[in-house]
């Protein structure tokens, strides 16, 4: 009887023992999955924060590269302003003013400094009389040519 309770007694307390061991079997389990679904989660999170900063990386690179070559384009077209301006000079520095009875004066008054002044045949266009202010240098950027008189009127370039 002694034996018999005794074995059951031994018996019971390895079930037990089984039961706590696979208890703590489940727990470190569990807290091994909990870990990796933490850091799982963290290494989601620094690799999304490392996108946007390759993101945010890539915009600021792309914004310099669309402002220097902003800044290369209106460095081109003020060069091939310039060269224009020296050509339309050369040519008006190399061609002698119109003369005889079909010349006509043309005086131009700028914003700044002393009034621009040429003659011109009747047949040369408004263009040649605005090549000849662009030519000048003392131009501004955009203007107007304006004949005086009541009303003052703006001339187009074709007309002659």
């Amino acid at each position: 009887d002694d034996l018999a309770r005794a074995i059951a007694a031994s018996a019971a307390e390895r079930r037990d023992a089984d039961a706590t061991e696979r208890a703590i079997a489940a727990s470190i389990a569990t807290e091994a999955r909990v870990v990796t679904n933490e850091v799982d989660e963290a290494y989601e999170a620094s690799l999304r924060a490392d996108r946007a900063k390759d993101a945010d990386r890539k915009a600021a690179a792309d914004a310099a590269n669309a402002a220097m070559e902003a800044e290369a384009a209106r460095i081109k077209a003020a060069a091939d302003a310039e060269t224009a301006r020296a050509a339309k000079h050369a040519r008006y520095a190399a061609t002698p003013e119109a003369s005889g009875p079909f010349a006509k004066r043309v005086r131009v008054r700028l914003p700044e400094g002393p009034p621009l002044s040429r003659a011109f045949l009747e047949t040369d266009s408004v263009a040649a009389v605005r090549d000849f202010v662009d030519a000048s240098g003392r131009a501004p950027p955009r203007f107007a040519l304006v004949a005086p008189g009541p009303p003052p009127v703006a001339l187009s370039d074709d007309a002659a």
